[in-house]
């Protein structure tokens, strides 16, 4: 089990409570991007000479703190499971069920292809009003495809 969001394959619990440990480590991370966010919301409302919108300094403050705090009780929730062996066992089993997995890559299927419909639309409605709009969500699309296609090729050779 790499990463946050992916369901694993751990044949005991002490591979998964490896695979928690491992996960609370990207929550640190991801705690940190956070407080990046929220610092740079503070200090451009502050400190720098930098014009920025208000709309944008309350943006980076709200995404920064959401992130913080959902990093924060992940941690702890995680925290709790690690403590008690049920949870670990139940949890594990949730996580390795088949159905469970098979139904978390169908979702994430579903997700990608309506997340490229709706950088598609915004390109096209959103362009005629924003030109640059097109460059960066076309930026976005092609660094998502790109993305696919590299990973495909890693995991087909892995596999």
């Amino acid at each position: 089990m790499i990463g946050l969001f992916c369901a694993g394959n751990a044949r005991n619990d002490e591979e998964y409570s490896r695979a928690v440990r491992r996960k609370q480590r990207y929550l640190i991370l991801l705690f940190l991007a956070g407080a990046a966010a929220l610092a740079v919301s503070l200090l451009a409302g502050s400190y720098w000479e930098v014009k920025i919108n208000e709309h944008m300094i309350s943006t980076y403050a709200g995404v920064g703190s959401g992130i913080m705090t959902a990093a924060v009780v992940l941690w702890i929730r995680f925290q709790l499971i690690l403590k008690n062996p049920k949870k670990l066992k139940e949890m594990r089993l949730s996580n390795t069920d088949e159905r469970n997995q098979e139904i978390g890559k169908k979702a994430y299927r579903f997700a990608s292809t309506g997340l490229i419909t709706a950088l598609y639309l915004i390109c096209l409605i959103g362009g005629l009003w924003y030109p640059i709009l097109i460059r960066v969500i076309g930026i976005v699309m092609w660094i998502f495809l790109l993305t696919y296609v590299i990973s495909y090729k890693v995991f087909e050779k892995k596999m």
